[in-house]
């Protein structure tokens, strides 16, 4: 069992919507596969309310592995953050239909947010939804693929100087 450092990793990582959640562990049920075999993790990221890309996740208890297609379910030519390619061709998934409408329904209040889910046999069940992951720090490769999927975002009916102030996390937990 690992100690909950009560080190605030928001401020570190510039994740400041984390400020005002105390920290907490969770403890979910398993979903899925063997001890030595776990789902698919399907991360959907979704732009101005459009998924735009699927990342799937493979062979995380192996050495972990990434495929990343667009919502057509065409694999696209790149890796992130520094994870191998996943070079097998992967089938779409049966509940593909069900996680688009779901992902771009939880996320369409944010400009970009990835939501992730599992595909089992009886249905999609959600993973986690970030609005920064890898704290916006995750590489593309090649990097001419950083410019491409930046370009994605339309950042126009943004209030930018809102973006120059720092909310105090006591100020987010009385909003």
């Amino acid at each position: 069992m690992c100690r909950l450092d009560e080190t605030a990793l928001a401020p570190h990582l510039r994740e400041r919507q984390y400020d005002a959640i105390a920290p907490q562990i969770l403890v979910e049920p398993r979903l899925g596969g063997t001890a030595d075999v776990i789902p698919y993790d399907y991360k959907f990221r979704v732009f101005n309310g459009r998924v735009e890309q699927i990342g799937v996740s493979t062979d995380r208890l192996q050495g972990a592995k990434i495929a990343m297609f667009d919502r057509d379910w065409n694999q696209l030519p790149f890796a992130v953050d520094h994870i191998p390619r996943e070079m097998a061709r992967l089938e779409k998934p049966p509940h593909i239909a069900e996680m688009l409408q779901a992902a771009e329904r939880l996320a369409k209040p944010f400009t970009f947010a990835r939501v992730n889910f599992y595909d089992l046999p009886e249905g999609p069940r959600f993973g986690e939804m970030t609005l920064t992951p890898a704290s916006g720090l995750m590489p593309y490769e090649p990097d001419e693929w950083d410019a491409r999927v930046g370009a994605l975002l339309d950042l126009s009916g943004l209030d930018h100087s809102a973006a120059i102030r720092s909310p105090s996390a006591s100020a987010l937990s009385r909003a």
